[in-house]
């Protein structure tokens, strides 16, 4: 009944095996030396020493997989065996952690611009209007893209910290919309792109987490600006509309 791979040891022997280990660790390994079953030699030797202990090991069933090695005495004789599968919690991390230190990196590229312009402003001498007021324009598109890296690097600690709740406020998609057209204004405008809204009548509130969804929607518009918006289309159309019930 159990779901993950899970042996029972008597002297040295398998003489229980479920489903799932068998098809991790072979067919045949029932009744035979455990060594036929499990090659690695640290399992091997906490698993025939008997004693309770928790391991984790690579090099059962693949190279790379990672998994978590219980061990159990049974009152009576014999030793229980499970094996969890940590391969996709440690891919995870893996992927968290590099999304942490490529952020941290991408921050130090508009920094080091707004500290080298925001230097030039305050050094003594004048600086004319175009000069001044460029310098001030690069250093809010450097500050803007500072915030959106931010506002990553948080979105990624909320979703860890509230990854086992699901949301139980109601949304309206026309309200989040109408909000991400006003926040992209300042962009549209630099980028000369009109944003049109198309929202639809009697569109139902949707159960969501009300943030996420408003910078799912900031980020859809920002991306359409930037990427979409050209000399051949000078119009974004951000549309809400309720396609079948």
């Amino acid at each position: 009944a159990i779901d993950e791979p899970a042996l029972i040891v008597v002297a040295g022997r398998v003489k229980g095996a479920n489903e799932a280990a068998k098809a991790l660790l072979g067919a045949a390994i029932q009744d035979r030396d455990l060594r036929f079953a499990i090659r690695h030699p640290l399992a091997l030797d906490t698993i025939l020493a008997g004693r309770q202990a928790d391991l984790e090991l690579v090099g059962i069933g693949s190279a790379d997989r990672l998994w978590h090695l219980t061990v159990r005495p049974i009152p009576g004789g014999g030793t229980l065996i499970r094996l969890s599968d940590r391969s996709i919690l440690r891919a995870a991390e893996r992927m968290r952690t590099d999304f942490v230190a490529n952020a941290s990196h991408e921050l130090r590229t508009p920094l080091a611009t707004i500290i080298g312009y925001a230097e030039t402003l305050g050094e003594n001498g004048p600086v004319d209007d175009e000069t001044r007021g460029r310098f001030g324009a690069t250093i809010e598109v450097e500050a803007r893209r500072m915030l959106r890296i931010v506002e990553d690097l948080m979105s990624l600690s909320r979703i860890e910290a509230d990854r086992y709740g699901l949301p139980d406020e109601f949304v309206d998609m026309g309200e989040v919309a109408r909000i991400a057209i006003e926040h992209s204004a300042v962009q549209s405008e630099r980028c000369g792109c009109r944003v049109e809204a198309q929202i639809g009548e009697d569109i139902p509130h949707l159960k969501g987490d009300f943030g996420q969804l408003l910078q799912l929607a900031d980020n859809l518009v920002g991306n359409a600006i930037r990427y979409g918006c050209n000399d051949k289309c000078s119009t974004i159309e951000v549309k809400v509309s309720l396609d079948g019930q």
